[in-house]
């Protein structure tokens, strides 16, 4: 277990130091655990008026809550940031029309309904939680969906009672499950088969260089990391496009951040497929699923690796949509968002004008 020290005197008595990789949720967990209180008693107390269990603290978390942290605990700021999801969003952070319904691209999405979590987005090793004694970054990543040290698959909810991992409902134990208080570093998860275990954790490793800003080497080409990452994400929505994830996970139309673990298993290790024998097991993916160039454009243009393998793949076609269509589709969105004067009556006249049109024709 690394330990990461502070940087100038704490305020906080018993402030633990992080752990390599630490979540920040897990750390002000821990941390309020140390002093005896309840995490949300202990951040009432220090941070009055800031939402933070509430909010999805590891993506969210404002400027001036890590800036009073930084205050309390002695860590820098930039080793408060290091807790948090910040370099993984910010990827994508000026591809806005791949960011939809608040889902950010390869991170887990845990439900936020309050104080309650609704979605399985926080995974965990057994073994990983009963030596840490707290949560990893990479747990709430997409394409973790296995333990390179362990070589086994991760867990996402409570194996007793089957509840998500909520980390600020915990007692004086961040690794018991919040609902029946199960210890959830006793349970063994299924080993992974070594072949299988390999070409998962390639991929997983190939992220993490790549969100460091380092090149990655696929195939015979050398990619730079931001371009490789919105590569994946291309290849991501263009099997989604042609409904390969209801095929391959049983989810229909569900985003790869919405599903658990074993959902997401299925679709990485295809994902694996395709870019560990690359090009060819792209293609073969490809062909498999009758994936083409414009299911590849389905929410941006794919980066100059991906796009010279796709010229092997068929065009496509786009389906055809007339200017009156178009027209009529944005005038009813505006009159239901705007919803002036009597607006129902503008409503049913449109649509009643849409219906003649087409006995006409």
């Amino acid at each position: 277990m690394k330990l990461l020290g502070a940087s100038n005197p704490a305020v906080w008595p018993f402030c633990p130091p992080p752990v390599e990789h630490e979540l920040l949720s897990a750390f002000l967990t821990r941390t309020a655990h140390r002093h005896g209180l309840s995490p949300q008693r202990f951040c009432a107390f220090h941070f009055p008026g800031l939402p933070i269990w509430n909010r999805d603290i590891d993506r969210s978390s404002s400027l001036l809550l890590r800036e009073r942290i930084t205050e309390f605990s002695g860590l820098s700021l930039e080793r408060v940031n290091a807790m948090t999801l910040q370099k993984h969003e910010n990827c994508f952070s000026n591809e806005t029309s791949i960011l939809r319904q608040g889902v950010a691209p390869w991170i887990n999405a845990i439900g936020i309904y309050h104080r309650l979590r609704t979605r399985f987005g926080l995974q965990y090793c057994p073994q990983c939680l009963g030596e840490l004694k707290t949560y990893v970054v990479p747990w709430r990543l997409s394409f973790t969906v296995v333990c390179p040290k362990h070589a086994c698959l991760l867990f996402d909810r409570c194996v007793r009672c089957t509840h998500p991992v909520v980390l600020h409902k915990t007692g004086q134990a961040i690794e018991r499950c919040y609902n029946c208080g199960y210890l959830l570093s006793l349970e063994r998860s299924p080993m992974v088969p070594l072949q299988a275990l390999e070409k998962l954790v390639r991929v997983q490793q190939l992220y993490l260089t790549a969100i460091d800003g380092e090149c990655v080497k696929i195939g015979a080409l050398k990619v730079q990391g931001d371009d490789f990452i919105k590569g994946l994400r291309c290849i991501i929505d263009a099997l989604r496009a042609t409904k390969a994830f209801q095929l391959i996970s049983m989810t229909k139309g569900m985003q790869l951040e919405l599903m658990d673990t074993s959902a997401r298993l299925n679709v990485i290790t295809l994902l694996a497929d395709a870019i560990n024998a690359w090009p060819s097991g792209f293609l073969s993916v490809a062909s498999t699923y009758r994936v083409n160039q414009r299911h590849l454009e389905s929410s941006w243009l794919p980066p100059d690796w991906l796009k010279t393998a796709a010229n092997g793949l068929p065009v496509g076609t786009a389906r055809p949509r007339g200017k009156e269509y178009v027209s009529v589709r944005q005038r009813l969105s505006t009159i239901q968002r705007h919803k002036r004067g009597d607006w129902r009556a503008e409503r049913a006249s449109l649509l009643l004008s849409k219906v003649d049109t087409k006995r006409g024709a």
